[in-house]
């Protein structure tokens, strides 16, 4: 009989409006059991398809259900449903489609606010029959139970290139109702085991058909069965909403899942792209503006304005991010370890301005490790992120999103592998998106990232090499601090904009210290380590403090504490979008923009930088400087240039190729960066670390003290143009009164103000595009105002001390690594044995051939100083010399007079020399003085020109033929193209600036003070204290 009660039951279904089909393999009635049985029951309507192998109905007619027991969790139900085998393919939404047939543009024509009022009517007065018959049902059933075993869920057709699968090895479902403080609830339960949720291909799915949008994409290779999208052992889902609700309570509308515990999720850019997929076909838009709800009068029952969905994942939680790279398959491993819980407040009434969404997460204990050579990454104790998405009613006006995100106790390790890591990742993500006019929604998105006890590690090896087995056997150099903070903005009001704009800040307060790491085994951990434990100074607890929590091992050291560091990223860039798969008829022309032959007549990208460090409490040592010169050197130099992942077979097979000539985009791909970046270091005093030895005294003779009123940093980098810039003003290096030696009284080295320059020329002439442009000159000035010192002869020991401490740790000659060959790489960008753009035939100190010869050796370098006076006074209890120089110049350059050789000159106005006996031996307060011998010199030149040895004669040649090729478009190295015997020494190069005012008279006017402080305008040199980045003002 079964056949004959699916067509009865087709029957009914078409007369009630269903457009299906039913159909019955058998089926049989037991009416003492109250059990119906059925075998391949099959339900086909347009949109989707039921399938189940068997089951059956067990309706309990004889149970009694009191009506006090009918809201207890315990209550026995007389409705019981099993089913195996059970199959739900859904694979269309026919009736939304069907509104798109209309146009939106005239949707009023077709829904009017009559027709809305009538059916409000219908509903409220049939309201009435609807609870009463519900209560009658209830009480006549009591539970719903449903348990099925092997339950798939396919969602997708041959017109998508992918199938979701959703499995559940057994499933309990179960209704019933709860009263929960006066008011009735439907409570609906569903448990599952062995759940999963899987893509796989689609195997009817033809990518030629015109009809099928979606290109197909292969799958990450995770696994042979598809990809898991998420797979755990247990589900339980609670579903509760109010029914029979009094006007005076609110309803309650929400759904909790428990997912359990070894929850193992796996997403990346290919299931990203296929979600794109489901939603654009299962939920297109209609382009419309949504309809406001009409909320129910005081007397009328009240509807649920939010339901509230709750996703937890207990214990330890797995989230796997694949995605390819260079043909390879590598992941982002997210390990939480204490649980996960998603909750979302979804509106389900539409008001006047529109509707808002919130979403929080939280997880704790929380890891990301990367599949690269370097495994840390991130880890943080517990994070807290709340989103908040505002939408307008009306379709295509500006939508906002807030995002807040809470960490604490953060740790963030940084390697330059991570770098071209997540950039791959990015461009993985990015490849499968595109523009579309038709679903543009302007946009703003707000991001606010807080940190507490944050730290932020960096791997600052010598030329970038990484130790990835142990962390702590590289040179680290990390930022801790108590609140950091993180706020930018991205505005997409604009539909594809030729520039975008990203503006964001970054503030580490309360406490801010920068430590550095050696490694045991460097060479100069014991050196370093002895210089901290035996430095003796004033400030040896300092007020700025981590917790202890934080505080690191012993191999970590100070370098800077402060109580505040502001960042600030002002960001533009021109947005590269891929071209459009169009459906334009193959008849119409595209028409084709002429393209710039180089990327330097591209608009450069520009960033804008500026750091704030407010009075700084720093440990000066040459160590701090070797470190941040690797540190420099490792992210934004040229050991920054890796290929690929420091374990890939593609970064071992590029050893010994080139490193640059690999274009392979187009030109918008090497779009130049302009960079402006100022530090401000405000009321810094730091400590000149020296071994102090223990004396007679209580206490050890405390380090020499610096304190600096104000230091500024300034780097303008533009195309073919580099400068950089540093001014200090109020340098004062104090010695202290020593314990142990009573006549020794404090000392002061003082400079009033001082100036550092460069200025750098580049040019792209024969290099290729991924290489920028090859630098072919650079040029140096210090210029010091007035250097004044009162210190004894022992400070002045100390002085030395320090100095000669400081170049030695400054240069680590022992901790110089090698150099890899890819690095070696001569003035055209190739490699210098195997470059076919020349043919020196030269043998190097290892009898290797060498074709060409690297920029380096062949660039134009000039270095200047100049100091206008100095006044240094060594004093003794007895004795007392006095010098005094003004002012004193010295000036070099490889290509002296058109020369191209090295020479030097120096030069010194006049030379005092005074020395003094004191009057009076015996009585200390005495300050009388006797002049015992003096020295003048007056109008000291002398120049000095260095051959070239013969071995190197091919450089003078090599030389002048790279400075005329690289300077032949901006001819600023003035000397090559004028017929006079001048050089940079003299001024004849364009110096910051078309003139260069400061070496025109360096060498040619000593009367003429340089550290005179001054604002020229932008068409001058700027000067001395003129700030490079607001032309207008001073740095101090």
């Amino acid at each position: 009989m079964g056949p004959t009660a699916a067509l009865i039951l087709t029957y009914i279904a078409r007369k009630c409006g269903w457009k299906c089909v039913l159909k019955l393999g058998s089926l049989s009635i037991s009416l003492i059991a109250g059990k119906v049985m059925f075998r391949h029951f099959i339900f086909i309507c347009e949109d989707y398809t039921i399938f189940c192998n068997d089951g059956y109905l067990i309706f309990a007619y004889w149970r009694h259900i009191k009506l006090v027991d009918l809201h207890t969790r315990g209550l026995k139900g007389r409705l019981c449903l099993t089913l195996n085998g059970l199959r739900i393919h859904i694979y269309n939404r026919l009736e939304a489609y069907r509104k798109l047939k209309k146009d939106p543009k005239f949707e009023k024509l077709f829904t009017t606010i009559s027709q809305q009022q009538y059916t409000d009517e219908i509903l409220h007065s049939n309201e009435g029959k609807n609870d009463k018959f519900l209560k009658n049902f209830w009480a006549f059933v009591g539970t719903i139970r449903m348990s099925s075993r092997n339950v798939h869920v396919y969602v997708g057709n041959r017109l998508l290139p992918t199938t979701l699968v959703i499995f559940s090895h057994k499933t309990l479902f179960t209704g019933r109702l709860e009263q929960v403080s006066n008011a009735m609830l439907l409570v609906c339960s569903i448990s599952g085991s062995n759940f999963s949720i899987s893509l796989n291909n689609n195997e009817e799915y033809d990518e030629t058909d015109p009809r099928n949008l979606w290109k197909r994409h292969n799958a990450p290779r995770t696994m042979g069965s598809g990809f898991k999208v998420l797979q755990n052992a247990t589900l339980k889902a609670v579903y509760r909403q109010s029914i029979f609700v009094d006007p005076s309570s609110e309803p309650i509308c929400d759904l909790n899942a428990d997912f359990g515990e070894n929850v193992a999720i796996a997403y990346g850019p290919w299931a990203e792209a296929c979600r794109v997929a489901f939603v654009s076909y299962f939920f297109p838009a209609d382009f419309t503006d949504a309809t406001p709800t009409k909320l129910p009068e005081s007397d009328e029952r009240k509807i649920p304005l939010i339901m509230d969905i709750t996703l937890a994942m207990n214990g330890r939680t797995t989230i796997n991010l694949w995605f390819m790279r260079h043909d390879e398959l590598n992941t982002v491993a997210v390990i939480i370890k204490n649980g996960l819980s998603i909750k979302v407040e979804n509106p389900l009434v539409i008001a006047e301005e529109g509707y808002k969404t919130t979403m929080r997460f939280i997880m704790k204990d929380v890891q990301f490790l990367p599949t690269s050579g370097f495994r840390k990454l991130i880890s943080y104790e517990e994070l807290i992120m709340e989103c908040n998405v505002f939408v307008p009613k009306q379709y295509g006006q500006l939508q906002k999103c807030e995002i807040l995100m809470k960490m604490n106790r953060v740790t963030m390790w940084c390697a330059w592998d991570h770098i071209a890591f997540m950039q791959d990742f990015v461009s993985e993500v990015s490849a499968n998106y595109t523009e579309d006019l038709a679903q543009f929604v302007p946009q703003i998105w707000n991001y606010r990232i807080e940190f507490t006890n944050a730290k932020f590690i960096f791997v600052t090896n010598d030329k970038n090499w990484v130790d990835a087995s142990n962390p702590s056997n590289n040179f680290l150099i990390a930022l801790v601090a108590k609140r950091f903070t993180i706020s930018y903005n991205l505005n997409k009001t604009e539909f594809c904009p030729q520039i975008c704009h990203c503006k964001s800040e970054m503030v580490a307060s309360e406490a801010v210290i920068i430590k550095f790491h050696i490694p045991e085994r460097s060479t100069l951990s014991p050196v370093i380590h002895t210089l901290y434990d035996n430095s003796f100074h004033s400030v040896k607890q300092s007020s700025i403090h981590m917790q202890t929590a934080l505080d690191f091992d012993g191999s970590w050291l100070d370098f800077l504490r402060t109580r505040q560091i502001t960042f600030t990223y002002d960001y533009t860039w021109h947005p590269i979008y891929p071209p459009y798969q169009s459906d334009l008829p193959a008849r119409i022309k595209i028409t084709r923009t002429r393209h710039p032959a180089h990327p330097f007549e591209l608009e450069s990208d520009s960033a804008q930088i500026e750091i704030a460090i407010h009075s700084p409490e720093i440990f000066i040592s040459g160590f701090a400087l070797w470190i941040i010169k690797n540190y420099i050197n490792d992210y934004f130099g040229s050991y920054s240039q890796q290929q690929s992942d420091m374990d890939s077979y593609h970064a071992h097979a590029l050893l010994s190729r080139r490193l640059y000539g690999h274009v392979k985009h187009e030109i918008a791909k090497y779009r130049p960066l302009s960079v402006k970046l100022s530090i401000r270091i405000q009321e810094a005093h730091g400590h000149c670390l020296i071994h102090t030895v223990k004396t007679v005294g209580e206490n050890p003779d405390t380090c020499p003290m610096m304190k600096v009123g104000i230091t500024v940093i300034e780097i303008v980098q533009e195309i073919r143009d580099l400068r950089f810039q540093v001014f200090i003003a109020g340098l004062q290096i104090i010695f202290r009164k020593s314990e142990s030696l009573q006549t020794v009284q404090e000392g002061l080295l003082s400079i009033d103000r001082f100036a550092v320059r460069m200025n750098s020329f580049s040019s792209e002439v024969h290099i290729p595009w991924d290489a920028g442009a090859v630098e072919y000159a650079c040029a140096w000035e210090i210029i010091i105002g007035e250097i004044a010192a009162k210190i004894d002869p022992t400070q002045l020991v100390c002085l030395i001390q320090m100095l000669e401490g400081f170049l030695l740790l400054a240069i680590a000659a022992d901790e110089e690594l090698l150099v890899p060959e890819m690095y070696d790489i001569c003035q055209h960008m190739n490699g210098v044995r195997t470059c076919t753009q020349s043919n020196l035939e030269l043998v190097d100190s290892e009898n290797r051939i060498q074709n060409c010869e690297c920029s380096k050796n062949l660039k134009y370098v000039l270095f200047r100083i100049g100091i206008d006076l100095i006044n240094i006074l060594i004093m003794e209890d007895v004795a007392m010399m006095c010098i005094s120089v003004e002012p004193c110049r010295m000036c070099t350059c490889n290509c002296h007079e058109f020369s191209y050789c090295t020479s030097f000159l120096f030069g010194i106005l006049q030379l005092d020399l005074k020395q003094f006996i004191k009057y009076s031996m015996y009585n200390g307060s005495d300050d009388e003085w006797l002049e015992c011998g003096s020295a003048h010199f007056q109008d000291i030149e002398f120049e000095i020109l260095l051959p070239f040895s013969s071995k190197n004669l091919y450089l003078i040649n090599e030389r002048k033929k790279f400075l005329r090729i690289h300077d032949e478009y901006t001819k600023r190295l003035y000397f090559l193209w004028l017929n006079e015997v001048k050089c940079g020494c003299y001024g004849s190069f364009a110096f910051f600036g078309e003139d260069d005012w400061s070496g025109c008279i360096f060498m040619a006017d000593f009367m003429q003070k340089l550290a005179q402080p001054q604002i020229n305008d932008e068409s001058k040199q700027p000067g001395f204290g003129q700030s490079i980045i607001r032309s207008s003002t001073k740095c101090a």
